[in-house]
């Protein structure tokens, strides 16, 4: 949600999740000993401000607020070993836009901060950082109601080498899982077309395309069951249509993780992953209601 209070000024509030991973095997499958099943759950609430001081130049700033769940199970010689701890990370962002040349070229740059999670139960705890991000974007308007656009975003993941569980009966020894994540870059590109205009000369209807490129984070020497992330292949569409003061749009995307074979102590697997994500948004503009 967003309003603008000042000529030069504009305030909103998001809430999404940033980071997020889940996977599963069934209980006794051969791997039970590297990892039975992961669950990662991050939402953020982030409110922000935004001013423009010149037509030519935006700034906007926010808070992350982060409450994270985390589960976490692994088969032993014994019982199985299952831990649910639980917390909230506070972080920051910014980020700066420049329109260089006026429908030809725009460009910018957005920060998301590090945010350290300190998550803990009554019967362990943990810290789990997720990693600044940096992105830098252009985008052009060559033609009347047509955008293309491109970023790039690193994402530095080098301070997640391992998620260590430290329980709070201390006879027990530490749990660890080992990662040694490494920093990535990520490319797309995308276009979006606007046409058949209303009698304000505001676009109804609009159709999209993009694809892309991400790394994965992945080490082959040390890739746990429980996160075989590797490099994606990305590709999307969507088509949106607006009446007066309410938006509909849909999109598709399909992320092809390329193969992938890592190791987890002993235990090697080839690893491979298509996801397909379905996305619907509904967007109510009030001024244009009331």
């Amino acid at each position: 949600a967003g309003a603008r209070i000042a000529p030069r000024y504009a305030v909103g509030i998001g809430v999404f999740d940033p980071f997020a991973w889940s996977s599963a095997y069934p209980a006794g499958w051969a791997g039970r000993l590297a990892g039975i099943s992961f669950d990662l759950r991050a939402l953020a609430v982030n409110p922000s401000v935004s001013m423009r001081f010149v037509p030519w130049l935006a700034l906007g700033f926010g808070v992350d607020i982060v409450p994270t769940t985390l589960a976490y199970r692994r088969g032993t010689a014994a019982d199985d070993l299952a831990l649910d701890v639980r917390g909230t990370g506070v972080g920051g962002n910014a980020s700066i836009l420049v329109r260089i040349l006026p429908r030809w070229l725009d460009a910018a740059i957005a920060y998301r901060s590090a945010i350290d999670l300190d998550l803990s139960s009554s019967a362990a705890k943990t810290t789990l950082p997720l990693p600044h991000t940096l992105t830098f974007a252009v985008a052009s308007h060559p033609v009347a109601g047509l955008t293309l656009t491109t970023d790039v975003r690193v994402t530095l993941w080098q301070e997640l080498r391992a998620v260590t569980f430290a329980f709070n009966d201390l006879t027990v020894p530490k749990e660890t899982l080992t990662l040694d994540y490494g920093d990535t870059v990520g490319v797309r590109v995308g276009a979006a077309y606007r046409f058949w205009r209303d009698a304000r000369d505001q676009p109804r209807l609009a159709v999209r395309l993009g694809g892309g490129w991400e790394q994965g984070p992945t080490s082959a020497a040390a890739t746990s069951p429980l996160l075989p992330d590797g490099d994606r292949i990305l590709a999307g569409g969507g088509v949106g249509a607006r009446f007066r003061f309410v938006a509909l749009d849909v999109g598709y995307l399909a992320a092809i993780a390329t193969d992938l074979v890592g190791a987890s102590g002993t235990f090697v697997a080839r690893y491979h992953a298509v996801t397909h994500t379905i996305s619907v948004g509904l967007t109510f503009r009030l001024p244009d209601l009331l």
